[in-house]
């Protein structure tokens, strides 16, 4: 099954590490990771009981999850946060748009916490990792496009493969082409970009 997996891990030096592991192709995932510092629980306490805004945008800037512990999140808040780790949208309790856009710019995966997709939030999501197509909930040709665009092997996620699509997504990476589901439209991808092509 393609499947997008994302993995917490808090070490004892209290560093968050995140393993991001997705499918670009089948047999082939595609996996990252990445650190960031995390406040120790006596700091989370601090940030609890001062909230003021001083002391509020000095611990999200020193640490984007601090916004768990913020008690009025205003929206510049939240904005700070989800620009250095779009993935903490996911704390935010209430979301607008820009704070999602902000958010899937800076990690197109955080899609999945959007709450409320628009088009243009699934556009900024889909340009910067063009697996969050996995997460769109309403597919646009638009959308689709921007996805292969990026990663030709989201095609697979496509739920309706039309030829500019196809031809992106071919355009991106040639081996995309084994997940053209019609034949026809595979054979005539492939003879129009000079691909060498099998039909079994």
């Amino acid at each position: 099954p393609n499947k997008l997996l994302v993995v917490l891990f808090v070490s004892e030096a209290h560093k968050a590490t995140y393993i991001v592991t997705g499918i670009d192709r089948p047999g082939n995932s595609l996996q990252r990771s990445f650190q960031r510092s995390f406040l120790r629980r006596s700091e989370m306490k601090a940030v609890y009981k001062r909230q003021s805004d001083v002391s509020v945008l000095k611990a999200v800037r020193k640490n984007e999850f601090a916004i768990t512990q913020i008690k009025e999140q205003t929206e510049a808040i939240c904005l700070i946060a989800v620009r250095q780790n779009g993935f903490v949208l996911q704390f935010v309790r209430e979301q607008t748009e820009a704070i999602c856009l902000e958010a899937v710019r800076q990690n197109g995966l955080a899609l999945m916490w959007v709450e409320k997709q628009t088009e243009a939030i699934c556009l900024e999501a889909v340009k910067q990792n063009g697996l969050a197509l996995r997460f769109v909930h309403e597919q646009t040709e638009a959308i689709c496009l921007e996805a292969v665009k990026q990663n030709g092997f989201v095609l697979l996620y496509a739920k309706e493969q039309t030829e500019t699509i196809c031809l992106e997504a071919v355009k991106q990476n040639q081996k995309a082409a084994e997940h053209i589901e019609d034949e026809t439209m595979f054979v005539t991808v492939c003879e129009k970009l000079g691909v060498e092509y099998i039909v079994e």
